[in-house]
């Protein structure tokens, strides 16, 4: 059986840094995303990879989420499970939360932009070490 683990962490100089605990244990991967003052787990996806309903020779994912009563992690685990899943062909479990104090819009998009930051990097290094 194979294990890989690697910690990420990905801030383009906004001061939020968002970070990330990889696991690769057999064919799937294992991803906690985590930030802030408080982190914790807020959402949780799983993504599987399919072939796309629209070109059948491209990879697509389908993803199920489960959010927590009052958190907004749904969005991060939305983007990033699908996006490795797809990119890996491998079945994805994603799990974030990230908390910082008075947010607003402009601070959601860095975030999210830090996140995708993030999964990029992610996927470049599995590609890397799954090839």
């Amino acid at each position: 059986m194979r294990y890989l683990e690697k910690s990420f962490s990905f801030d383009e100089k906004s001061g939020y840094t968002v970070n990330a605990k990889l696991q690769v244990i057999g064919e799937d991967i294992i991803v906690t995303v985590y930030g802030g003052e408080k982190p914790h787990v807020g959402a949780v996806a799983v993504a599987v990879p399919r072939a796309s309903l629209s070109d059948p020779g491209i990879i697509s994912a389908s993803t199920s989420i489960i959010t927590m009563t009052g958190h907004k992690d749904d969005e991060v685990v939305k983007e990033m499970a699908p996006e490795i899943a797809s990119r890996t062909n491998r079945v994805v479990v994603i799990s974030a939360g990230m908390h910082w104090e008075k947010v607003d819009e402009q601070i959601l998009g860095i975030v999210m932009n830090n996140c995708k930051g993030l999964s990029k990097e992610i996927v470049a290094y599995l590609r890397n070490e799954l090839i």
